[in-house]
């Protein structure tokens, strides 16, 4: 099922640092509403990235952590579409890209590709590695229940840590609630932690090395997939 697959590497939400004039601006942990408009005007210039990407996946059952590393590319087009692509390289290789409403899913060492249709996960996707990437002010009211938990430090960013609660009950159940850390100097996300339902395992999505609004060719959202790699549909 394509739920499934969004807890790994689609969920998630997609994150960027800006390096424009946006001065530094630590803000009071009460005051959303400025957090809020300083997301707006990051959104207003963002049109894609490239990070170094680590995703961290907790399962409280056995106390575990699993660690996977690569890079990921974005691209917004117009009509508010958005290309993406990662390359996995550890601990293990394979890779994701995400043209409009199609996903797929390489494993060079099988030599299989799987294809998903995500036309009815729209909004997990965007709620996931796409949020804090972006993201209006008034698509984060209208989506969620927003509420700013305080100030941390992720890596040598000063940070905004805002907790959301998707509002919408079928959204909820697959996502329950997010967390993102927002860079007080660049207003983009730089680490999102996605809950997950029916108890205490989540994902952290970590990004680094990142650079905004790079000229990306779109050779790199195509998969260079060999003829004799098998393609499978799961969802069928």
């Amino acid at each position: 099922m394509f739920t499934r697959i969004l807890c790994l590497p689609l969920r998630l939400a997609l994150l960027a640092v800006l390096p424009l004039a946006v001065p530094p601006l630590i803000v009071s942990a009460a005051d959303l509403d400025g957090v809020l408009e300083k997301m707006d005007q990051a959104a207003d210039r963002f049109t894609g990235m490239e990070a170094k990407i680590s995703r961290m996946k907790y399962m409280a059952l056995l106390d575990s952590k699993d660690t996977e590393s690569g890079t990921i590319y974005v691209r917004r087009e117009d009509k508010g579409k958005v290309r993406m692509a990662i390359h996995f390289k550890e601990p293990s290789e394979y890779y994701l890209a995400i043209n409009g409403d199609r996903a797929e899913i390489y494993r060079p060492r099988i030599a299989t590709i799987e294809e998903y249709n995500i036309a009815k996960h729209r909004d997990a996707f965007q709620g996931g590695l796409l949020l804090g990437f972006g993201t209006s002010a008034k698509y984060l009211r209208a989506t969620y229940d927003l509420q700013i938990l305080g100030e941390e430090s992720v890596g040598d960013w000063k940070t905004v840590r805002m907790e959301l609660v998707p509002k919408s009950a079928d959204t909820r159940k697959q996502l329950p609630k997010l967390e993102i850390w927002v860079s007080t100097e660049t207003w983009q996300a730089v680490q999102q932690k996605l809950h997950q339902p029916g108890g205490e395992d989540y994902r952290v999505f970590t990004y680094s090395d990142i650079k905004l609004n790079p000229k990306l060719a779109d050779n790199v959202f195509k998969l260079d997939i060999p003829k004799s790699a098998k393609r499978i549909f799961p969802q069928k």
